[in-house]
């Protein structure tokens, strides 16, 4: 009885914390917990990889959905001068907390492209997720847009109420302060893996919407992926660095279709669907497995 009395006071006491400091927290910038998907998998002979990334079609892209989409985003515009600062701040931190050991992140256009994308639908929208209302995550929507990626990617995001156009290098400060005291963000911000940054700030009124998209460019394809692709079509899918093989992956069942081809062999094989493409890497005793661009099979 003492013990249940107790747990019962303790129970009591950490939600008048809460109440407590609730108002305060909803006054600061909100970060979300980060997503890290599109991490590599090991792949040893005879083994199967796994991937959780969810898989959805593209959105539809009619004339109605294309103007009320044109009119929701009207008004947003984007900060150059915080976008910039925050990848300064963020290499700071590298340097810093990593104490000589973690590389600067270099800046992506088409990741900063995928970022603002995200930004500004979340402002249009009115949403706050990683997974926008399409059910794209952010792994799809990178392998979407950025047609020769190889890697793996994450992304952080963070939103705010009460801009001032004069505040843009505090503004940057706070976001990244803000995700360096969550855990999860981060891991992403000094994630040895990554190489890679691209940051989208979009603005409209005194409303602030931040997205970074994180990448480890493991290599490149040498010629951009179609967005769409026929059965029987053969692909160009020669990678700097070289990878030996390729797969085609169905995220929504979480299974590869087929077994993984020699990359000089790219001819489609698999049934109309919707698919991201995985590259085999050799590493001793196996292949580290790398997801691309996504591709539509007419």
């Amino acid at each position: 009885m003492k013990l249940v009395t107790t747990l019962a006071i303790l129970s009591a006491l950490l939600l008048a914390g809460f109440l407590l400091l609730r108002p305060r927290l909803g006054e600061i910038g909100r970060p979300t917990p980060p997503d890290t998907s599109g991490r590599a998998r090991r792949h040893i002979p005879d083994g199967t990889a796994t991937e959780t990334s969810p898989e959805a079609a593209p959105p539809g892209t009619g004339a109605s959905g294309a103007e009320s989409e044109a009119t929701a985003r009207a008004g947003i515009t984007h900060s150059d001068e915080i976008e910039r600062a925050i990848l300064e701040l963020v290499n700071e931190n590298r340097r810093q907390e990593g104490r000589g050991n973690l590389k600067n992140l270099d800046w992506d256009d088409l990741l900063t492209r995928t970022a603002r994308n995200h930004s500004d639908d979340m402002l249009a929208r009115r949403f706050f997720d990683h997974v926008n209302p399409d059910g794209l995550a952010p792994a799809d929507r990178i392998a979407l847009a950025h047609r020769q990626l190889v890697g793996l990617t994450g992304e952080n995001i963070w939103m705010q109420s009460g801009y001032a156009l004069s505040e843009a290098r505090k503004t940057a400060e706070l976001i990244v302060r803000e995700w360096m005291e969550s855990p999860g963000h981060r891991e992403n911000i000094l994630r040895p893996d990554y190489t890679h940054l691209g940051v989208g700030v979009s603005i409209k009124g005194d409303e602030v919407r931040a997205t970074q998209n994180f990448a480890l460019v493991r290599a490149l394809i040498d010629q951009p992926m179609p967005l769409e692709v026929k059965s029987g079509e053969v692909l160009h899918l020669a990678t700097t660095p070289g990878a030996e093989k390729y797969d085609f992956w169905l995220s929504s069942s979480g299974l590869k279709v087929g077994e993984g081809a020699d990359i000089a062999d790219g001819t489609v094989r698999v049934n109309p669907g919707v698919y991201k493409l995985r590259f085999y890497f050799p590493t001793p005793g196996g292949y580290t497995i790398f997801t691309g661009p996504q591709v539509e099979v007419k």
